[in-house]
């Protein structure tokens, strides 16, 4: 299949791209590189340096690559405590963003689509786990502009039959073993390779489930048109240690070879 990632090289969607690659999929990687980095696009993978606030590079985007099956959309401001500092950093550009990319693939015929949703749609549920039927109560103007998106799935569904998921997650943490990408921080003064190794003791299985949701792209298009939303994790508590908030900035990078 040929699939269109948005925000591929970020931490989960450079993964998610590597991994789809490796199974054999065309992959076509779409980044500002605003807060991914160039280095953590798989080298399998066509890349293209775009914004998604400019509509009119998205369409000449699915014009150059005519037959695009899926979308997997990941592109997105994320932070939680920023989006309270700047919620309309969230709230217009979060949505207007999607909203141009879903209207330049229904232009160009695509009508499989999977985001990358979030959790803090469950500001304080009532119960753990959290169960797809948990009344939605976002937790921050980002968790907000993610149930926005949704809707704007569910009507895209109704009026065009976009088959759709949406996968609701967070604190994803860990490295992925084989082509050794994982979480960047970026922080003043602190050398890059040397933000790998804070998660490089963690091999956790996140980035395979995202995966396994590229495998959805067939399983969407037989879908009936109102797809719900899943919410991606693990079933057992943890054994590691808590993850810590993470500052601004954080990312992906691919990790350096071994000092010699």
């Amino acid at each position: 299949m040929k699939i269109l990632v948005t925000g591929g090289a970020g931490y989960i969607g450079s993964i998610t791209s590597a991994e789809l690659a490796r199974a054999g999929h065309e992959v076509i990687v779409v980044d500002n590189l605003y807060q991914g980095h160039r280095a953590a696009v798989p080298p399998e993978a066509t890349f293209i340096e775009a914004d998604l606030a400019h509509r009119n590079a998205l369409h000449e985007i699915f014009a150059a690559y005519p037959g695009i099956d899926g979308i997997m959309h990941f592109a997105s401001y994320t932070l939680v405590g920023e989006s309270m500092e700047k919620p309309f950093l969230y709230l217009r550009d979060n949505l207007a963003n999607a909203a141009n990319l879903l209207e330049a693939a229904i232009a160009a015929g695509v009508r499989r689509f999977i985001l990358s949703s979030t959790a803090n749609l469950f500001d304080q549920p009532e119960r753990i786990p959290i169960a797809e039927h948990e009344r939605i109560v976002p937790g921050s103007p980002y968790g907000e502009s993610k149930f926005f998106i949704e809707r704007m799935l569910h009507w895209m569904a109704r009026i065009y039959g976009m088959r759709y998921a949406c996968l609701r997650y967070f604190n994803a943490c860990g490295a992925e073993p084989g082509s050794g990408l994982g979480e960047c921080t970026q922080l003043a003064g602190l050398d890059m390779r040397l933000c790998q190794h804070r998660r490089q003791e963690h091999h956790l299985d996140l980035a395979p489930q995202q995966v396994l949701l590229g495998r959805m792209l067939r399983q969407v298009a037989r879908a009936p048109r109102r797809t719900p939303g899943a919410n991606v994790g693990g079933r057992r508590p943890m054994r590691e240690r808590p993850r810590r908030r993470d500052p601004a900035g954080a990312s992906a990078f691919r990790r350096p070879p071994a000092a010699q």
